[in-house]
């Protein structure tokens, strides 16, 4: 009894916590761009679309319209009222997008997404349906904790001073959320049970006579399909199993990141293989609600980690190739100033990322380097030099930086950046610029009362 007790309360405790909130952030900056690729993608046909001048008139739209009509689009015919409207919609969704005051962007955001789409039913690819419910559901989520101009922390003098209204609040936002979940668990499951009971589905030719649809097809998927009979066969029957599947993988941690990787396929290729832009990308947009916080975390940590890991991965699979003779005749070294603050961070993050090894840096302020190397000590001062190890053939300046990244993996994406800036001059320019303004702190040669910029005015000098 004392245990189930202990149950009652934890279970009543967590459902006054906000959950999900990273997700319910993620969402609705998704859920917001989509409205606004809604808008400006049909901006130059804003008037054909849905003023009374267009496709279908006011009078029109009463008689289409079975239930009692609400669009703020059907209460004046002016052009004038329209484009204030329409732009008025454009700024709503902007403002929901960034998180401003989602308390009532979020119930503005759903009245003219609704307004906008009861107007012309004609043109709507289903997506219209699921946005309108779950923008309905943001009405009482608390979407702004994320990722958004104003979030939505406690201040004083506001929540904190009624902890029962928080409470409240947060319960219905983890409802909110629930219901969101919900709608798309609902969603999937009864289309793959419509599926089941298809004739076509149960042979496997449902994506077969789909395709060809000239509506819902893309050419180059309705040859690449069709001439596959394997592969159109398994769509058809993957798609009624990860549906039915879906609502029982989610209790798994394991699982549910199968099933959401599954849907983001499914829904990418309804994307592309159908060309159900705006459908595929709210479907897509509503997984973001089923990952929890904790989750999020964990993946951002992970994903943190990935880079080292890279970088890991590459130099324990460099060493054999640090052995191979045509690697070692590639070896450069580079002779940089110790004594300039910026040149020992430079070369901090060279040492860092040479996977192969190839770089060895150098001071030029040691004297025995520079008798031994036989370079110009002044040269080195104004110009970084490097000397290639098969050749001996020495660079400098700008030369250097794009002789030294050729040798750097993690650095070859900036080499075409690099040969041109080298071929037409900018890259020497920009060096000469940056090396000129250094500052050197001459190390071990500071006398009392001896300034920076009087060191680099006596090192300029020398």
């Amino acid at each position: 009894m004392n245990v189930f007790r202990w149950e009652s309360k934890h279970l009543i405790k967590e459902l006054y916590q906000p959950k999900f909130l990273i997700g319910a952030s993620l969402l609705r900056i998704a859920l917001g761009i989509i409205t606004l690729y809604i808008y400006l993608i049909h901006y130059q046909q804003r008037y054909a679309l849905w003023h009374d001048s267009g496709y279908l008139s006011h009078a029109e739209y009463l008689e289409t319209t079975i239930t009692l009509p609400f669009s703020l689009y059907a209460y004046h015919t002016s052009s004038i009222y329209f484009d204030i409207i329409f732009h008025l919609g454009i700024i709503v969704a902007i403002l929901f997008t960034l998180g401003y005051r989602t308390g009532v962007t979020s119930l503005f955001q759903f009245v003219f997404i609704w307004s906008l789409f009861e107007r012309n039913g004609v043109i709507l690819d289903g997506g219209d349906n699921i946005l309108r419910i779950v923008l309905f559901y943001f009405i009482f989520i608390a979407s702004s904790h994320y990722f958004s101009i104003q979030p939505s922390v406690t201040r004083k003098g506001t929540l904190s001073s009624f902890p029962e209204v928080k409470k409240i609040r947060n319960l219905i936002h983890n409802l909110a959320v629930f219901a969101c979940a919900f709608q798309l668990i609902i969603l999937y499951f009864m289309s793959g049970i419509y599926q089941v009971m298809g004739e076509m589905w149960q042979n496997g030719t449902a994506l077969y006579y789909i395709l060809q649809v000239e509506q819902f097809s893309m050419p180059y998927a309705q040859e690449l399909l069709s001439s596959n009979l394997y592969l159109m066969v398994f769509a058809t029957y993957f798609s009624i199993v990860i549906k039915l599947g879906f609502p029982f993988m989610l209790w798994n941690r394991y699982t549910k990141y199968i099933a959401i990787v599954c849907m983001f396929s499914f829904h990418i290729g309804i994307m592309f293989g159908m060309g159900l832009i705006t459908f595929s990308l709210i479907m897509i947009a509503l997984e973001c609600i089923l990952i929890s916080d904790t989750e999020y975390r964990t993946l951002r940590h992970r994903i943190s980690l990935m880079p080292r890991l890279i970088l890991s991965w590459m130099r324990y699979r460099t060493r054999s190739l640090r052995r191979q003779s045509y690697i070692t005749r590639k070896r450069m070294i580079i002779f940089y100033d110790s004594w300039c603050p910026l040149c020992q961070q430079v070369a901090r993050r060279i040492r860092a990322i040479d996977t192969l090894g190839l770089i060895k840096l150098k001071t030029f302020r040691d004297p025995f380097l520079v008798n031994n190397y036989k370079i110009d000590p002044q040269a080195a001062n104004e110009r970084m030099i490097g000397i290639i190890e098969e050749n001996k053939q020495q660079t400098e300046g700008f030369s250097t930086f794009f002789a030294m990244f050729k040798r750097i993996p993690l650095m070859w994406w900036s080499l075409p950046f690099l040969w041109i800036a080298l071929k037409t001059g900018l890259g020497s320019t920009l060096y000469d610029s940056v090396a000129s303004s250094r500052k050197i702190i001459p190390v071990g040669h500071c006398e009392d009362d001896c300034s920076i910029g009087e060191q680099s005015g006596k090192e300029k000098n020398v």
